[in-house]
């Protein structure tokens, strides 16, 4: 998830904050890995609206790595059938 995508998303969970505080959130959590952000998730389990910004990027970063993950096996499966001549 860019930190464009992480903005219009929080935007339309938080449509009452201020455009800088929606910024400053996900410039925070864009560029963490999943384990960064599950680590400040546990820091942050008091705060509900840092915690809903940090689900977001965790679900954002989930699905990336799942069409990650999907396109490497493809491309795998594209290897395979290439490297056997065409033939299976």
């Amino acid at each position: 998830m860019t930190k464009l995508e992480l903005v219009r998303t929080l935007t339309q969970q938080f449509p009452q904050f201020p455009a800088l505080d929606i910024n400053v959130m996900a410039h925070t959590v864009a560029g963490l890995s999943l384990l960064e952000l599950r680590l400040l998730k546990l820091s942050h389990q008091d705060n509900p609206v840092m915690s809903k910004v940090i689900d977001t990027a965790i679900a954002g970063k989930e699905r990336e790595e799942a069409d990650i993950a999907r396109w490497e096996r493809e491309h795998q499966v594209y290897d395979d059938y290439y490297h056997c001549g065409g033939k299976w």
